[in-house]
C-alpha cells in the first residue's frame, strides 16, 4: 500500500479508559506520534466522560510509512496481556497529506472578551496589534485546552474582569492551570504574584513557555501537583481560580476554603448549568456562597466568597441562580 508524497498512515484502536497508558506505550513502537482521545456522542458531555474509567478511547498512532500488520498486532497482544484484556481489533487508514500547521493556525483567530479591561487573546503567529485599551495574552496554538475558546475558560475571564473592579489582591491561586492562561490574566491585571498548578507535565512546560512569551514569569510560579495537597500548609490566597469538573470541584471543596483567607474569593468554572445546585451545596457547607454567576450555554462559571464566619451567607449572594452577567 503505496500514497502520494506527505501521506500518513493510522492506525486507530478502541479501549478502555484505564488501559489507554498501556495501549499508547504499545502503538509508539508503531508509529513517530500517538494520539488518544475519549469517544462520546454528546460534545457537552465530553470533558466528564474524560473522567469515567468506563468510557472508550480511541488511541490513533500515526506513521510515515505503511504499519506492518504482523508487529501492529503482536504489540496489541502483548498490551493486552499485560492488563488482562482481550486483544482489541485495529483498522489502519491512509491520511491524506495536509498542512496541518496552517489548518491549526486558521482554527485559532485572536479573540476580545469582557467589556471594560478587556482581555485580546491571540496566537503568536498573529502579526497585527492588538486592538487598543486591551490587555494581550499570547497563547501558542498548538497548546491543549485552556487557548481561551472554550466556554468555561471565557467565563473565568469575564470572572476575572468583574473582581478587577474592586480592590487588588494579593496571592492568587490558579489550579490546575492548563496552558496557564487564567495565571497570565490575574498577573497582568493585578502584578500580583500567582502560583498555577497542574497534574500533567506537558501542561507544566507548555504554561512556563507562555508565562515567558508574555513577560509574566517574575509574577507567575508554576508547580506540578496534584490538587490542593500541593498548597497543604502554604500562606492563604485572596483568589482562587478552578476551572476544572463540577465533580472534582465538589470534592475539593473543604481543601479549597481551607486555602482561602476570608473575604477572599473562588472562581468556578467548567461546570454545566445543570450541576450548579450540587457544587453550591458542597461550597456551602465549607462557609463558601456564591456572589455572582456568569452563564454561556451550557457552561457556568460562579463566583464564590469566603466570609469571615461560617454559615452566614453574604448579602449580595444570589443563591437561586437569578443574578447573570
Amino acid at each position: 500500500m503505496t500514497g502520494a508524497e506527505g501521506d500518513l498512515w493510522r492506525v486507530d484502536v478502541l479501549v478502555p479508559a484505564p488501559t489507554v497508558p498501556v495501549f499508547t506505550a504499545a502503538l509508539e513502537r508503531v508509529g513517530e506520534t500517538v494520539l488518544a482521545f475519549v469517544v462520546t456522542g454528546e460534545e457537552k458531555e465530553k470533558e466528564e466522560t474524560e473522567k469515567d474509567e468506563r468510557a472508550l478511547w480511541q488511541v490513533s498512532a500515526f506513521c510515515r510509512t505503511p504499519p506492518d500488520r504482523a508487529d501492529v498486532t503482536t504489540f496489541l497482544a502483548l498490551a493486552a496481556a499485560a492488563v488482562a484484556g482481550t486483544e482489541p481489533a485495529f483498522t489502519v487508514h491512509r491520511v491524506a497529506a495536509r498542512d496541518w500547521a496552517r489548518e491549526n493556525l486558521a482554527a485559532f483567530p485572536p479573540f476580545t472578551v469582557g467589556r471594560f479591561r478587556r482581555f485580546h487573546v491571540r496566537g503568536a503567529h498573529v502579526a497585527a496589534p492588538p486592538p487598543a485599551a486591551t490587555m494581550p495574552l499570547v497563547i501558542e496554538a498548538t497548546a491543549a485546552f485552556g487557548t481561551g475558546e472554550h466556554q468555561s475558560t471565557q467565563g473565568c475571564l469575564l470572572a476575572l474582569e468583574r473582581l478587577a473592579r474592586g480592590q487588588r489582591r494579593g496571592r492568587v491561586l490558579d489550579m490546575g492551570c492548563g496552558t496557564r492562561i487564567l495565571a497570565l490574566a490575574a498577573a497582568k491585571m493585578w502584578r500580583a504574584r500567582v502560583l498555577a498548578v497542574d497534574i500533567e507535565p506537558s501542561a507544566v512546560r507548555i504554561a512556563a513557555f507562555n508565562a515567558r512569551r508574555n513577560g509574566l514569569h517574575p509574577y507567575v510560579q508554576v508547580r506540578r501537583g496534584d490538587g490542593f495537597r500541593t498548597v497543604r500548609g502554604a500562606k492563604s490566597f485572596d483568589v482562587i481560580l478552578a476551572n476544572i469538573l463540577a465533580r472534582p470541584l465538589t470534592r475539593m471543596a473543604h481543601a479549597m476554603a481551607k486555602a482561602l483567607s476570608c473575604g477572599g474569593r473562588v472562581v468556578l468554572s467548567g461546570v454545566l448549568v445543570r450541576q450548579e445546585r450540587m457544587l453550591l451545596a458542597a461550597c456551602r457547607r465549607q462557609g463558601l456562597f456564591l456572589e455572582h454567576r456568569i452563564v454561556l450555554s451550557p457552561w457556568l462559571t460562579m463566583i464564590v466568597r469566603k466570609n469571615q464566619r461560617r454559615g452566614k451567607a453574604h448579602p449580595n449572594a444570589v443563591e437561586k441562580g437569578k443574578k447573570r452577567n
